[in-house]
């Protein structure tokens, strides 16, 4: 199930590849308000996808599992309907993740990422033996929310830094 949920990444994929070269540019030239609302209209376009995905699971889950897979997983659609619901928080986090790396955020990432897997295993050996496949579903989304939060500290820090450097570059502060 996990499979159709990362065809919706690769659309969001295509759409960071095009984001990220003008995110860079806008992050490099100092344009701080044009690169917040660049990366806020391709999360809205990731949350779409994402929100397709959880609509036509939701609507066509059965008939979709059993034409890809067989029958014995359509049994489990309402997973494969949480599935797609955690699939918008992967796409939030790719998105963010190219915002982030056009703005030059390469360790702040590499630490968040360590705790991101610590919390996910964490979250995985509690929830998996008492909740089954749900339990799994439910660590990837608490450590995909932790990602979401941690990328979006780090961009507000870096992009917060750049606006005082920028202004006081400007004011003759430097």
């Amino acid at each position: 199930m996990w499979s159709l949920l990362t065809a919706g990444n690769m659309v969001v994929i295509a759409l960071c590849q095009v984001l990220f070269p003008r995110l860079s540019k806008l992050y490099a030239a100092g344009d701080l308000r044009a690169f917040k609302k660049l990366l806020w209209r391709g999360i809205q376009v990731g949350c779409a996808v994402g929100l397709l995905g959880v609509a036509g699971s939701s609507i066509a889950g059965r008939q979709i599992l059993t034409l890809v897979y067989r029958p014995e997983y359509a049994e489990r659609h309402g997973i494969f309907t949480a599935l797609m619901a955690v699939g918008t928080l992967l796409y939030i986090i790719t998105l963010l993740g190219y915002g982030a790396t056009s703005a030059r955020a390469f360790k702040n990432q590499a630490i968040l990422m360590g705790a991101v897997v610590v919390a996910t295993f964490t979250a995985s050996t509690m929830l998996i033996p008492r909740l089954g496949l749900g339990g799994a579903v439910w660590a990837v989304a608490i450590g995909f929310s932790i990602h979401i939060v941690g990328l979006t500290l780090v961009l507000t820090r870096i992009l917060r830094k750049q606006e005082l450097g920028h202004s006081a570059a400007g004011n003759g502060d430097t």
